[in-house]
């Protein structure tokens, strides 16, 4: 089956809470390199790093505020569009989304999400 792509993201791919296979810290975007906590998400195929931590649980922190911005932000925008374009095709052809991500400080992304619904 096809995934659903938006803007170079899969849609299935960011509601999925699966951890990778090749995962070893239990938390998804999150490792350990030289005693360290490293968070990090990829998003429209670049990845942003969120920091680096002294606990598992401070990188998990971040990971999940930005997975809360990004992920269930997107998700969610595009469930609202996909309603609409759904009873409206010229509509969604007029209005395509458009996802534009925004660092504000080491760990904080921002999201603008078009068209405005």
């Amino acid at each position: 089956d096809l995934l659903t792509r938006i803007n170079g993201t899969s849609i299935d791919m960011i509601k999925s809470k699966k951890l990778p296979a090749d995962n070893t810290s239990g938390v998804k975007g999150v490792y350990n390199q030289k005693g360290k906590w490293i968070a990090k998400i990829v998003f429209q195929q670049k990845q942003y790093h969120l920091g680096k931590y002294d606990t598992i649980e401070e990188a998990a922190e971040a990971r999940h505020e930005a997975e809360v911005v990004l992920f269930d932000g997107v998700a969610s925008h595009y469930d609202r569009w996909k309603a609409r374009a759904d009873i409206d095709p010229e509509w969604a052809k007029d209005n395509p989304i458009v996802i534009t991500v925004n660092k504000k400080s080491a760990s904080e992304l921002e999201v603008e999400l078009l068209p405005v619904i």
